[in-house]
């Protein structure tokens, strides 16, 4: 984690959400989502969601290949509120034999991130991908 995410202003929620965005793409990478939901409330849907589809693909034998959130700008509303465009590319996920069960074509959405300050430390509470 950045030493700048540890911070309780804006740069600290925009290093913050970077340092998540970057165990998202480590647990589509490898399946281990201990970073991921470190970083998440577990009130956040789209967090726990995410890491137990990429817990139940990974533990069933299978992987994904090339899931990588590509995070632009974010549009800073307040410390912990951000909105910023993700591109993705062409990804796949694969059983455990190899063979494609599920193709996700390139993409480019925007995403708003609301974080929460608890413990000295900020916390992914919502993603919610926009349009």
């Amino acid at each position: 984690m950045p030493a700048k995410a540890g911070r309780h202003d804006v740069e600290g929620g925009n290093a913050f959400i970077r340092a998540w965005v970057d165990q998202l793409n480590y647990a589509a990478a490898t399946g281990d989502t201990s970073g991921l939901r470190r970083l998440s409330l577990e009130t956040c849907k789209s967090c726990m969601r995410a890491a137990s589809r990429f817990e139940k693909t990974y533990g069933d034998g299978g992987s994904v290949a090339g899931a990588d959130w590509n995070l632009g700008t974010l549009d800073v509303f307040s410390a912990s509120h951000m909105q910023g465009p993700v591109t993705t590319r062409r990804h796949e996920e694969l059983d455990r034999s190899g063979e494609t069960t599920q193709v996700f074509p390139a993409s480019g959405f925007e995403v708003v991130f609301d974080l929460k300050w608890v413990d000295d430390q900020w916390l992914m509470e919502r993603v919610v991908v926009v349009s």
